[in-house]
């Protein structure tokens, strides 16, 4: 309803010409929206390699799609640009995240089970260590040929290792109950949750994330990872002291809080650019906690 009407009047003239001369409708009028931007450039690069680009989702976040199903209507509130790829049994979703970059997601249709594409390693032969490629590695045309292939090899390829079980038997399961395949249901001992969590992170693209060999602790390379298991919410003093830490070593810090942040820690690890999840000891699961890791968690699609 707040569309300008001279953008609409635009919209319908370019929707008019392209039917009267039997022709497509020019980009980025043809994905529904008004302006060009990184989605729709690689929405065009995807489409001009033979890949089928069901939608593309910019600044227009309300529209109704024919899918294999029927008509429906996708909804991505925000987190910045999406776009979806028909792929034989499976879709794949590439998100253009205002912080992370780059994300592919795919959904297993068939075996219900979700995974994300290591761009890292599919671009530059160096596998990740959090999720996401920053927009200013890569263009829109050097993803989209990275993807083909990737895209091509989904058809007959076996899922990874590093999958997650929506585990309510639907098609798309709700992404706040995502587990490891085998996982959902069993018990989780609270004191060794670590290998149900690392085998999340690791889905969720932290690729050197790992447990210890009795399942007590977490390690990793690129971050400094720190539990924080009091009643408690984590608040800003001792947040500044885990990030001084992970300086020290120099890491990235990553932080699991069962009693979540304070309003000036979640700024704080915001502005840091640091991962902070919320953690159930119960389940062994773990939640997005500040706007990086809500960013990485899978959406319910």
């Amino acid at each position: 309803m707040r569309t300008p009407p001279e953008t609409m009047a635009a919209a319908l003239r370019e929707r008019a010409l392209a039917v009267a001369e039997g022709r497509p409708q020019t980009s980025p009028w043809r994905w529904n929206e008004a302006d060009e931007s990184a989605i729709t450039r690689l929405a065009d690069a995807l489409d001009a390699r033979g890949v089928t680009v069901e939608y593309a989702v910019a600044a227009n976040r309300h529209r109704a799609v024919l899918g294999e199903g029927g008509y429906e209507f996708p909804r991505h509130p925000g987190q910045g640009e999406v776009l979806r790829v028909r792929v034989p049994g499976k879709r794949v979703w590439v998100f253009l995240r205002p912080g992370l970059g780059w994300l592919v997601d795919v959904h297993d249709q068939e075996r219900q089970l979700v995974w994300r594409v290591d761009l890292g390693e599919h671009l530059f032969g160096e596998p990740g260590t959090a999720p996401g490629l920053t927009a200013d590695r890569v263009s829109a045309v050097e993803l989209a040929d990275a993807l083909v292939p990737v895209l091509k090899g989904l058809e007959e390829a076996e899922p990874p290792t590093t999958v997650l079980d929506p585990g309510d038997g639907s098609l798309d399961g709700r992404a706040d109950q995502m587990l490891p395949p085998g996982a959902a249901g069993a018990p989780v001992d609270p004191d060794r949750p670590c290998v149900v969590v690392a085998a999340q992170l690791n889905a969720l693209g932290f690729g050197d994330v790992r447990a210890s060999g009795d399942g007590a602790e977490l390690a990793s390379d690129a971050f400094h990872i720190a539990w924080w298991r009091r009643s408690r919410p984590l608040g800003l003093p001792d947040l500044k002291r885990l990030y001084a830490d992970a300086s020290v070593e120099g890491k990235g810090l990553l932080v699991l809080s069962e009693p979540g942040l304070t309003g000036p820690a979640e700024e704080f690890v915001d502005r840091s650019r640091s991962f902070a999840f919320r953690f159930d000891p119960r389940r062994g699961h773990v939640f997005g906690g500040n706007q990086l890791t809500q960013e990485a968690m899978f959406e319910e699609v």
